[in-house]
Formats: structure tokens, C-alpha cells, sequence
């Protein structure tokens, strides 16, 4: 096909140009680096120093996305678009923003916490100033100092870029692991400021401790006196404490048989105080009963004391006649031992058999006259009893039927 020569320069024009856009399409995505993919995130920041158009976006210190644009708010604030890759997006309810430090030359990214995935948000969500964070600069803190502190400061942190030389990498590492440990203490900040109340009393009752000590200073210079003779002592005993504590083993060991030997001591003890504890209600009601008693031996108590007296006369006058009694008392004591054999013999049935007879005695007595007693005596005399008396005497029986009986020897028989 046979084309003109201004079609031909056309094309080549048209060619040329879509080469250049390629080409500069490559350029910016190798010094830039991939964008977003159309999921936008904006947030407010009260200062967007050091963050620029493709500054890095990072969620859990890896990298998620750009900086889109960067622009002025009617509040003098900073409002940042950022761009965010597919696999970092969506965010959650509750994500926040910080910008933080890449290096010391002041550029910075911006560290997003996705909040809560379980609640994803859409794109284009603002987040504002409440959630959105920046670094302390080193500036501000060298503003804030007097011109020569600022250059001293100025000389050490000079000092220390030469003693941090060849050691980039380890102090990235440290930036890196800082923002972590800086949001867990903005946070234990801002978990104490929610509870401002307790605070707030926790402050006052620390204020009335420290002026009760503040109130008793002179006591508590003379506390901190003493313990510094105290102190002082100690120190100079040093040699004595020394040998005390060289001879607390072998005391320890003493003690310790002591009160193996106690231990086997209230066992053995241990029957004692049962019966103690059983004989603990009867004398608690005896103790109980004691004042009534008390009481009513008063009066007796105090006849007694009338009595003493006539007493203790009586025994001074009785003592006389008592030594006179004493030698009959003597030869009485005598007679007692000499009848003690009679005593003895006279002891059981025969005592008592002489007793029957006295009795007998006295009532066969059936009257009297001037002289005395007279006996009233009766004799009886049976058959029988003459029988006897003739078999005694005469030798035969008086019946033969009975002549066997009578013959018949007995252990009783009379000689």
C-alpha cells in the first residue's frame, strides 16, 4: 500500500509519541515505584512536614500504598490522600494514622493501623485530626532550649552522628521498633487521662501524706538520727555481730532438741490436761459457789473472833489440871497395853457369849433387900437326866434296846 508522504510522517509522529509515553510511564513507575488500586484513604493531619506526594504508606511496617496528594484545609491543616493497594485494603472502624520518620533528614511516612477488619469502611473515609498523629521533632524539643543549651546540645548530638557512623542499619532497626513502644505509652497516657477522677484523688490523698510527714519533720529527723547511731553501732559491733552469727548454728541446734524435748514433754503432759479439763467444770462450780460461802461464813467467822478469847482463857486455866493429868494418862496407857491380850481373847463369840451371861445374870436377879441381889434358882429333873446320871455312875444301861447307842464311842464324849 503506497501511502503519502505526509500520512507517513503522521504515523511516524503518532508512533514517536505513544514511545515517549511508554517510556515515561516506565520512568515513573521504576523511580516511584506501583500506585494504589483506586481504594482511597484521607486523613487530617495537624502538620504534614516531611510527607510528600508518593511518600510510602506502610500497615504493620510493611509497605501498602502512596501518597496520592497533599492539601490545605480551611483550618490550616493538612488533609492526605492516600492510594492503597489491593491486598492492604479495606481499613476497619477505629484505624488511625501517625506520621513517622524514615530518616534523619526529615522525610517521613505515614504508618496506618487498619483498626478493626471485621468492620471495613469504604473508600474515600476520612479520618481526622482525633486520629491522626506526628513525631516530636528534634527542632521543636532544640526550640523549646535556651541558646546555650541549644549548643550543647548541638555538640552532642554531633558526637554522637560520629559514634553512630557505619551503623545506619541498627539505628533504623531502632526507629523502626520505636513508634510501636511510643503508641503503647500514648496510650497508657490516654488510659490515665480517661480516668482523671481517681487520679485526681489519688493526687490529693498524696497530698495530705506528704503534709502529715511535712507537719512531723523534726520526728522524722530524729528517726533518721537514731538510725544513723543505730547504724553507726552496728557498724562498730561488726566483730561481735561476727561471732554471733558463727555461733547461731550451734544454737539453733540446742534449740532445736529443746524443742524436740518440749514436743515429748507436753505429750507426756497431754493425760495431765485432759483430767485437768475434765475436773475444770466442777471446780468452776465450786470457785462459783465460794463467795456465797464466804458469805455465809461471815457471821460464823465472826463468832468465832467474840469466842477466841474465853477460848484461849479457858486453855490457860485447863493447862495446870492437863499436867496433872498427864501421869494417869501415862499409867492409863500402860493398863490399855496390858489388856490387850484379854482385849484380843475376849474378841468375837466369847465377848459376846459373856455379855449373854451378864445378861442372864442380871435378870435372874428378881429382888432385893439391904444385903444385896438374891438369885432365884429352880432345878428340874427329867427322866431323862436320871437316866444319864445312872449310866454314869453305874456303868449299865438303863435301856438295853438302847445299849448299842449308848456304847457307841463319839469324838464329843466326855472323859
Amino acid at each position: 500500500m503506497n501511502l503519502s508522504l505526509k500520512t507517513r510522517n503522521a504515523i511516524s509522529v503518532v508512533v514517536i509519541a505513544a514511545l515517549s509515553a511508554a517510556a515515561l510511564l516506565g520512568i515513573y513507575k521504576v523511580l516511584f515505584g506501583p500506585g494504589g488500586d483506586g481504594y482511597l484513604v484521607r486523613a487530617e493531619f495537624k502538620d504534614a512536614g516531611g510527607l510528600t506526594k508518593n511518600s510510602d504508606v506502610k500497615i504493620g511496617g510493611v509497605a501498602g500504598g502512596r501518597v496520592r496528594s497533599i492539601e490545605l484545609t480551611d483550618r490550616d491543616t493538612a488533609l492526605v490522600t492516600m492510594d492503597l493497594k489491593r491486598e492492604a485494603s479495606p481499613i476497619g472502624r477505629g484505624a488511625k494514622a501517625a506520621s513517622r520518620p524514615v530518616n534523619l533528614l526529615g522525610e517521613k511516612y505515614i504508618d496506618l493501623d487498619a483498626g478493626d477488619l471485621k468492620q471495613p469502611l469504604e473508600s474515600g473515609t476520612e479520618l481526622g485530626l482525633e486520629k491522626t498523629s506526628r513525631p516530636v521533632e528534634l527542632d521543636d524539643v532544640l526550640n523549646v532550649l535556651q541558646p546555650d543549651v541549644r549548643a550543647r546540645m548541638r555538640i552532642l548530638i554531633n558526637e554522637a552522628g560520629i559514634s553512630m557512623a557505619g551503623r545506619s542499619a541498627d539505628f533504623n532497626a531502632t526507629l523502626d521498633a520505636l513508634p510501636p513502644a511510643l503508641d503503647q505509652s500514648q496510650d497508657l497516657i490516654a488510659d490515665f487521662s480517661a480516668d482523671d477522677r481517681r487520679l485526681k484523688a489519688l493526687i490529693e490523698q498524696s497530698d495530705r501524706v506528704l503534709a502529715s510527714f511535712v507537719s512531723k519533720d523534726g520526728d522524722l529527723q530524729d528517726l533518721v538520727d537514731s538510725a544513723k547511731g543505730t547504724l553507726a553501732i552496728t557498724a562498730s559491733k561488726r566483730k561481735e555481730l561476727a561471732a554471733t552469727l558463727q555461733t547461731a548454728p550451734g544454737t539453733l541446734s540446742q534449740l532445736n532438741r529443746t524443742l524436740g524435748e518440749l514436743e515429748s514433754t507436753s505429750e507426756a503432759l497431754l493425760p495431765t490436761a485432759r483430767l485437768v479439763r475434765q475436773a475444770a467444770p466442777p471446780l468452776r462450780a465450786t470457785l462459783e459457789r465460794l463467795p456465797a460461802f464466804a458469805k455465809d461464813a461471815t457471821p460464823t467467822l465472826a463468832q468465832l473472833e467474840r469466842t477466841a478469847p474465853s477460848i484461849t482463857r479457858l486453855g490457860l486455866r485447863a493447862r495446870p489440871t492437863v499436867r496433872r493429868l498427864s501421869p494417869t494418862l501415862k499409867e492409863l496407857e500402860t493398863f490399855s497395853r496390858r489388856l490387850d491380850p484379854l482385849a484380843t481373847t475376849l474378841d468375837g463369840g466369847v465377848w459376846r457369849k459373856f455379855l449373854g451371861l451378864m445378861n442372864s445374870w442380871s435378870l435372874a436377879t428378881g429382888r432385893s433387900d439391904g444385903l444385896g441381889k438374891v438369885f432365884r434358882l429352880q432345878t428340874i429333873i427329867d427322866k431323862q437326866i436320871v437316866t444319864s446320871a445312872l449310866q454314869r455312875f453305874a456303868g449299865t444301861p438303863a435301856n438295853p434296846g438302847s445299849a448299842s447307842r449308848t456304847r457307841r464311842p463319839t469324838r464329843d464324849a466326855a472323859p
